[in-house]
């Protein structure tokens, strides 16, 4: 169980992450032991109390011999014949432990051992955030059973016309006669009619979207007709922390409604669990897209590929997922992408701190605005205005009430919690709940030790969550003091003034000093990504008009990345988008190139790594490209000189294009470094050392706390987390008890869930159950199914 794992891990001893390959569910040879797989999820992250399961018969025995039960109830009525197997959706599953057997009548037989959770969660992502609010009505469905909004389940149909281009509401007892077609990537032309269930999954409201004809019966062993096997999850951005299943009208998107997927044959899913502008935390989200797909496989039929798509928060999602919890998704689209949340919101505090010092601090000595944009890095010095207002409340603010972000979605959870007494405020409900990100996430983080307690934590008694932010040694403006592009006197005086924030966000003259247990936890789980395990292929959409508030070289910053974990790119693409496109959107143009590309990866039978598939299975027109006057290639990354993909802060500060870095190991000042072409004065020297006590960035260091993240971890029981290990698998018994048989636990289709590693991956856990090595290094990742 989780607990004994637990218990392991803190007793210090080597986890081993066993990577597992997947065969084909045929029929085995005569003798031979039955084999079963749970198709629609691990067999240990079931929820909702029910699975998709496939059994392989041995050649010798028929299906209508096989008795399967649960815990000794005889459930063999739900298994038929299909493509080769017997498979059926196995229903009344308890929470907790689950006893499969299936068993041949000399004997022979396997079990497997089926962990069920609740519909409402959760499965990994630790204890659920409270308070939390229900609306189901805001759905259309009933109101909740129980406080974790669980409700009915309601079924509509929509169609596109081929009038208005449109979708609108579809009665079958009254077809309309203006019903579009839609030729599939499969090429079927088939009716665009879309069944759209809608329903409540771990807390929030879904979505299911997929082509279907509305005479025949939907089941997982009958496809519906036009859909091509393939899944979308739709993630999408902003941050707030709702503490509700927040509205269903979800920001800059059609929901489910997406053409560009379904035309294809793509069915669609999406949750309001992963809309960051109402849930903000990625380990809900992940937890979310797992549950999401694994009822998608029981009601609909087993996925052949799994594709992630979205935008700004979006893209962070999909990171977290692919990075964290890899094999969920097969492919991953992001758009406006940022390389995960917790380094962009570095970014994000770092820019407060310079537009407020150039405002505020020393307005006069910084009033030329190119100067304020070269220390930015980016081209207009509006960029550090415009993102902390949206971003670095809903991170950083305690006493903030979770809102809309950029005022896109209306509906408040004071709506339905109350009145907002119950949020913290460190003078009257010292107390209450504290709106950070990190208190959002205390199941992943913890609470701070005591010798860090500031007053209110000590009058509380209980930490509040830790911090991630430092930016001690951080030399701002360095490489536009370096290019002469700023002076001496502006980069002493904004570095010995740019101060930091307190835990509750309160500016101080003091830099900030992220908490060491934050660091460590933040490298190990992936908030901080390493794209270790993204070796999947990438198609990376900067859309026209995001860079406003999405910085183009946040895509490089993926890039650089995913070089230090692999050593090259190539799975990997960038699409920038400058002009309108006349051939199709960028996104659907990116879904139809990654359709074509897994479906390459997928026909190669060659016994080679899966990463190495990706590579040499890439298409020739899956390369960086400029959209510009039409769709033109543009040599070098700016677009050929039209678009330059510009800087950040840290980067400006000398650190890596990566931004991986969150607190820098220090080196002393030293007066003899490049700093450009003006030497400093002994007054402004000695400044700098008073500004600079301890030392400034040694960005030739991987930085305090980095650690290669470990993928599958439980944050049910552990702070941290603690690795899952390989998911349960069949066991066979009886005259054949000997025969190894299928590692059967995962589903053998190209979208099924992910293997961990090659081979044995051994991770040292210490004492507290956490990574001991403090360097970032290489892991090789999966051979997928």
């Amino acid at each position: 169980g989780r607990r004994a794992m637990g218990a392991r891990a803190a007793a210090g001893l080597t986890i081993l992450l066993v990577g597992l390959t997947m065969t084909g569910i045929g029929t085995a040879g005569a003798g031979e032991a039955p084999v079963i797989s749970v198709l629609s999820n691990r067999a240990d992250l079931i929820s909702g109390g029910d699975a998709l399961v496939a059994v392989r018969l041995p050649g010798d025995a028929m299906i209508n011999q096989l008795r399967i039960d649960v815990d000794g109830r005889d459930v063999s009525g739900a298994f038929s014949d299909f493509e080769g197997r017997a498979v059926g959706l196995v229903g009344g599953l308890h929470v907790g432990s689950n006893i499969l057997t299936a068993t041949l009548p000399d004997g022979r037989g396997a079990t497997i051992e089926i962990t069920n959770h609740p519909r409402g969660g959760p499965l990994f992502a630790g204890p659920q955030v409270q308070p939390w609010s229900c609306d189901t009505a805001q759905y259309g469905l009933e109101p909740p059973i129980d406080e974790q909004c669980n409700s009915n389940v309601r079924f509509d149909y929509h169609y596109k016309s081929s009038v208005t281009g449109e979708f609108e509401s579809y009665d079958p007892g009254t077809p309309p006669p203006d019903v579009a077609t839609t030729t599939t990537s499969d090429g079927m032309t088939v009716p665009y009619i879309i069944r759209v269930e809608t329903g409540v999954l771990n807390r929030g409201g879904y979505q299911i979207g997929v082509l279907s004809d509305p005479s025949a019966p939907v089941e997982s062993f009958a496809p519906t007709s036009g859909w091509n096997r393939n899944l979308l999850i739709a993630f999408e951005g902003g941050c707030s922390v709702r503490h509700s299943q927040g509205p269903f009208t979800i920001p800059a998107a059609s929901g489910v409604f997406q053409d560009g997927a379904l035309s294809l044959g793509y069915a669609v899913v999406m949750s309001s669990m992963n809309v960051t502008d109402i849930n903000c935390n990625q380990w809900v989200s992940a937890e979310t897209a797992v549950m999401l797909k694994e009822h998608f496989i029981e009601q609909y039929g087993e996925v052949t590929h799994t594709v992630g798509k979205g935008c700004s928060g979006g893209s962070t999602q999909q990171v977290h997922l692919a990075s964290n919890y890899p094999g969920v998704i097969d492919g991953m689209i992001p758009s406006c992408s940022f390389p995960d949340f917790w380094s962009t919101a570095s970014m994000v505090m770092d820019c407060d701190l310079l537009a407020q010092h150039f405002d505020f601090g020393s307005p006069a000595l910084w009033a030329n605005p190119l100067q304020q944009a070269s220390v930015a890095g980016f081209p207009v010095p509006t960029w550090c205005r415009i993102i902390p207002p949206f971003f670095s409340d809903a991170v950083f603010d305690p006493d903030h009430e979770p809102s809309s972000f950029a005022g896109i979605l209306t509906v408040e959870p004071d709506a339905v919690i109350g009145s907002g007494d119950w949020i913290y405020n460190p003078a009257t409900n010292p107390g209450g709940v504290r709106c950070t990100l990190q208190d959002y996430e205390a199941a992943i983080w913890g609470r701070r030790a005591s010798p860090s307690w500031g007053p209110v934590e000590q009058a509380i008694g209980r930490g509040f969550a830790p911090r991630l932010y430092d930016n001690v040694g951080v030399q701002y403006g360095l490489e536009s003091l370096r290019s002469g592009e700023i002076l001496p006197e502006q980069f002493v005086d904004l570095n010995e003034h740019i101060g930091g924030v307190d835990i509750d966000a309160n500016p101080t003259t003091e830099r900030s000093v992220a908490d060491a247990e934050a660091l460590e936890i933040g490298y190990r789980t992936g908030a901080v990504a390493d794209m270790i395990s993204m070796d999947l292929p990438i198609i990376d959409v900067r859309p026209l008009g995001a860079t406003e508030f999405h910085p183009d070289v946040f895509s490089w910053s993926s890039r650089a990345r995913l070089v230090t974990a692999h050593g090259h790119h190539d799975n990997q693409v960038i699409w920038r988008e400058l002009e309108p496109l006349t051939t199709g959107d960028a996104e659907e143009l990116a879904l139809q190139l990654m359709t074509r590309w897994l479906d390459a990866v997928r026909g190669d039978a060659r016994d080679l790594p899966y990463a190495r598939k990706v590579v040499e299975n890439r298409p020739s027109e899956a390369i960086d490209k400029c959209f510009v006057q039409g769709e033109i290639f543009a040599e070098g990354d700016d677009c050929g000189g039209v678009l330059p993909h510009w800087s950040f802060p840290r980067h400006g500060a000398g650190g890596p294009l990566s931004s991986h870095v969150v607190k820098c190991e220090l080196r002393p000042l030293d007066r003899t470094d490049d700093y450009g072409p003006l030497p400093f004065t002994d007054d402004q020297w000695a400044r700098l050392e008073v500004a600079f006590p301890d030392g400034v960035c040694d960005w030739t260091k991987p930085g305090v706390g980095v650690g290669p993240s470990i993928p599958w971890l439980d944050f049910s029981d552990t702070v941290g987390g603690v690795p899952m290990g390989a998911p349960p698998m069949s066991v066979p018994f009886g005259p054949a008890g000997d025969v190894v048989g299928d590692r059967g636990a995962l589903p053998a289709t190209g979208g099924g869930w992910a293997t961990i590693g090659i081979g044995l991956v051994v991770i040292g856990i210490g004492m507290s159950g956490r990574v001991t090595s403090a360097t970032w290094t290489r892991r090789t990742t999966s051979a997928r199914p």
